[in-house]
């Protein structure tokens, strides 16, 4: 998954019946354009399709590097998609979908759908279904998967509410009001966070959000509601201008936001209680090859960072960053791990990464000739595990949007949506998910993937 900010701004809409366009600069998020993908009833084009399973085992690294290990996971592809059934998922997970002619940014009457691996269609859950003049969108599911939060909005009112539902829809309540232009993001199983504008004045500009005006508002513990509202951000020496908050952080009782300040130059983070602030990751600062193209951030589960940099060899990669390993004036190649991946693999994308795993999602970037301005198109999909040092191929065009893209509580597939038009956001979607161990592939047409779920009374 993405980082807070990824989700919030990809989740955002403001309150308004015209269509405004929420152009926030993410610092460390890549932009993953596509210009076509395969239709759900085809197989997409593998690069290699081996019918075996033989790993591909690289040279031992030298002392100032690491080379991962390659595996190869490619079905035959006249056998590699299969039913939803078939795939291998445990009866107790669940896909949490929406219809694909459903905007889940915009303001729209509907509820959700759930599909478990022992139905043949997805369900569709009436309960949450938005009374006459109620707009239901926003919707996110909670880290442990038992819970979905989305935003209302009613007609003739200006706020908006956060509310959060069981999956099932049984349970339902009002968490809080928040303001037209913020949005919440779920920060553990039991705290959510609310980002906006504090200054609701600096509005839109030219139909354009400001990015440099969105900060951590307050914290909600959904299920107590108990609120923890945080002090205002002081505005950089350089200027609002050049301030992007990048994500935010919980540390026993203490929030604290992460800024990024003169586009990637420097890092801060910020006490969002008593508002003092202080440099952090400082060895990525005044390198040629740090920006916000090539580098990313990403917070597991365990409170520790992990941050990625590509290069034209690979990547550099440090993980088990704690709070204070942040904080300290190091070396840059005393952090940062050299990964020197194959030739055929580059140039090479992080596109996701994932909290509760040590994951990352790889895409390799090709240009398409003959598009002006050039067009890239990421294809063959590969799953770096930098634990165990191991990088898994799956001989797979994965096309892939970026929207939402996330992994089983098992660890075992991955889930994300497929845009016939990704450029448009025309077309039809489909949701593919993938069995992370044996490369096979299923598909669900007409449908656009959330999140994934976990029914209660089979856990």
């Amino acid at each position: 998954m993405t980082s807070i900010l990824d989700t919030f701004h990809k989740r955002r809409k403001p309150m308004k019946s015209k269509t405004i366009l929420i152009a926030l600069i993410v610092i460390f998020t890549a932009c993953v354009t596509f210009p076509k993908t395969q239709l759900p009833t085809q197989l997409p084009s593998p690069l290699k399709s081996p019918d075996y399973f033989t790993p591909i085992i690289v040279p031992i690294p030298t002392p100032d590097h690491l080379t991962p290990e390659i595996v190869d996971l490619c079905p035959v592809p006249a056998n590699r998609v299969v039913a939803l059934n078939e795939l291998g998922l445990a009866p107790e997970t669940l896909l949490v979908l929406l219809p694909s002619d459903v905007d889940p940014h915009q303001l729209g009457s509907t509820g959700i759908w759930i599909l478990s691996p022992l139905d043949s269609a997805p369900q569709y859950v009436p309960i949450l279904d938005p009374e006459d003049g109620v707009a239901n969108y926003a919707y996110e599911v909670s880290p442990d998967h038992r819970w979905v939060s989305f935003l209302r909005h009613k007609e003739g009112e200006m706020n908006q509410t956060l509310w959060i539902s069981s999956l099932d829809g049984k349970q339902q309540w009002k968490v809080t009001q928040i303001g037209k232009w913020s949005g919440a993001a779920w920060v553990s199983e039991k705290e959510m966070v609310v980002i906006g504008m504090a200054d609701e004045k600096l509005g839109e500009y030219e139909g354009i959000l400001p990015s440099f005006a969105l900060v951590p508002l307050f914290s909600i513990l959904p299920f107590t509601l108990d609120k923890q509202d945080f002090l205002p951000i002081p505005e950089p020496e350089t200027g609002i201008l050049d301030r992007e908050f990048y994500h935010y952080v919980r540390l026993g009782k203490e929030a604290y936001g992460i800024f990024v300040i003169n586009w990637g130059e420097d890092f801060i983070l910020q006490d969002l209680s008593n508002g003092s602030s202080r440099p952090i990751f400082q060895w990525l600062a005044g390198k040629d090859w740090v920006d916000s193209t090539t580098t990313r951030l990403w917070l597991l589960s365990d409170g520790t960072f992990t941050v990625t940099v590509t290069r034209p060899y690979g990547v550099d990669l440090a993980s088990g960053l704690d709070f204070q390993t942040i904080t300290l004036q190091q070396d840059y190649d005393k952090v940062m791990r050299r990964i020197i991946l194959p030739g055929q693999m580059m140039p090479v994308s992080v596109v996701a990464g994932f909290p509760n795993t040590h994951f990352l999602l790889l895409e390799q970037t090709i240009t398409i000739e003959g598009y002006y301005p050039p067009i890239d198109s990421f294809h063959a999909l590969y799953l770096f595990d930098y634990q165990n040092m191991s990088i898994r191929n799956y001989c797979f065009n994965s096309s892939l949007r970026g929207d939402i893209i996330d992994i089983s509580p098992d660890g075992h597939f991955l889930a994300t949506t497929f845009y016939e038009n990704p450029h448009t956001d025309s077309g039809d979607k489909w949701v593919v998910v993938l069995n992370l161990d044996t490369g096979y592939i299923s598909y669900i047409p007409d449908f656009q993937f959330i999140g994934w779920g976990m029914d209660k009374d089979d856990k």
